[in-house]
């Protein structure tokens, strides 16, 4: 097929049947762990003392410093795939409320005070995506948590990995250490784990890789209902003897945390950005809490979409016109909450959007095309000779595409397959 040019000030793309693709939650291995991940409402337990030592008491990187750009080139980094890699050594310094050491993140929801925590009522969710590269000899690591703040201050939900073994730990009573265990599917190193926490009115559910577990605390113990609570996600090593080349690792790809009463709406679920057959039928959804009734409105192009009224909105036998960037306006009577934008394009013809420069002069580059299909994106300098960049797919055909070594050259060229 012959190929279309587009040319961007020293950039040409020449796009063949093309279409490339990167995950959904394509990283930057060129920034730091705050360059791909929102880090203004955490801060971070390391396993070094004050002097950097691993003998003295847990050291805390504040919110000010990760957003700066804070990094450790051992205990916490960017990996080569852009994840932000949390390692702890069992030699490690812990806190003072543990025998065991980590490299964990807190959230903060006022970084500068530790008392600020949400309770139970209301809606809360944690949601990440991680893999567990590494083990110690005990073979456990906490990846995330539900803590207290309040009283004596007890985690009310520890997720463990245990040798492939992924178990919800919920205490019982803010009062007691009797844990309730949730177990789910196992998962190998260096696999996928999905999970998230979802707290609404006392109800904890806990979401691994699709499976569901859910339990009524403030039934279980009404003393749950007066306690300050906060996210906890990182690498919590269970284990406190060994070299200190026995560990824990884990990286995450995606960690987010949300918050919202039972009064204003807020959004829970996000409209997602996608390709579309020529024809097809695509529906955009959104789930949002508040008080009730509430009502929704979507929009394209910020214009009202005169069927679009309902939580979901479907666009019948999709085409040229229909593409365009879509949100949803909930709102109830204590106020109104806009969902993040979705853009919708065909998929067909395959072709760069966005073409641009960041702020580090890297190119950047949309490649829209087929959902789950391979593509390679390939370079040059003098259109005859080509070097292949990378291999990707996409679920939702959009692909972002970042070459970190256009800075070097006057001018390069892109193409598709």
């Amino acid at each position: 097929m012959k190929g279309k040019e587009r040319i961007v000030g020293h950039f040409v793309f020449l796009v063949t049947f093309c279409v490339a693709v990167l995950p959904s939650w394509a990283l930057n291995p060129n920034r730091p762990p705050s360059g791909n991940f929102d880090l203004s409402h955490w801060k971070l337990t390391l396993p070094i003392d004050s002097s950097g030592s691993t003998t003295g008491t847990a050291t805390e990187i504040l919110t000010p410093q990760l957003v700066a750009g804070y990094t450790n080139a051992l205990y916490f980094y960017t990996g080569s795939d852009g994840t932000m890699v949390f390692w702890c050594p069992v030699t490690g310094a812990t806190t003072s409320g543990s025998s065991y050491p980590r490299s964990e993140l807190r959230e903060l929801l006022d970084p500068n005070d530790n008392s600020v925590n949400w309770t139970g009522y209301g809606t809360h969710i944690l949601d990440t995506r991680c893999k567990v590269m590494q083990l110690p000899s005990t073979k456990k690591v906490i990846v995330g948590q539900i803590h207290c703040f309040t009283g004596a201050a007890r985690p009310l939900l520890k997720l463990q990995y245990n040798n492939g073994t992924i178990d919800a730990l919920v205490k019982e009573s803010p009062n007691s250490d009797t844990d309730t265990h949730f177990p789910f599917a196992n998962v190998g190193l260096s696999n996928n784990i999905a999970y998230q926490f979802r707290m609404v009115d006392g109800w904890l559910s806990m979401i691994v890789n699709g499976a569901t577990q859910s339990v009524n605390v403030f039934q279980t113990d009404p003393a749950w209902t007066n306690q300050g609570l906060y996210f906890k996600a990182g690498d919590y090593c269970q284990d406190n003897s060994g070299s200190s080349t026995e560990g824990a690792e884990v990286r995450f790809y995606a960690l987010v945390a949300s918050h919202y009463t039972n009064s204003s709406p807020g959004i829970l679920i996000q409209p997602s950005s996608q390709t579309v057959a020529p024809g097809a039928n695509v529906t955009l959804n959104v789930s949002a809490g508040g008080l009730s009734p509430l009502t929704c409105q979507w929009r394209k192009d910020a214009l009202n979409c005169p069927a679009g009224t309902n939580a979901w909105l479907t666009i019948v036998n999709f085409q040229a016109g229909n593409e365009g960037v879509y949100d949803v306006v909930v709102t109830n009577a204590a106020g109104s909450a806009t969902s993040a934008t979705a853009t919708l394009y065909l998929n067909t013809p395959p072709r760069f959007a966005s073409v641009g420069l960041d702020f580090s002069n890297d190119f950047t580059a949309l490649l829209l095309g087929i959902a789950e299909s391979n593509y390679v994106i390939q370079v040059s300098t003098n259109l005859s000779e080509w070097s292949e960049s990378t291999t990707n797919s996409s679920p939702t055909g959009i692909i972002d595409f970042i070459d970190t070594n256009a800075p070097g050259f006057r001018q390069r060229f892109y193409r598709a397959r």
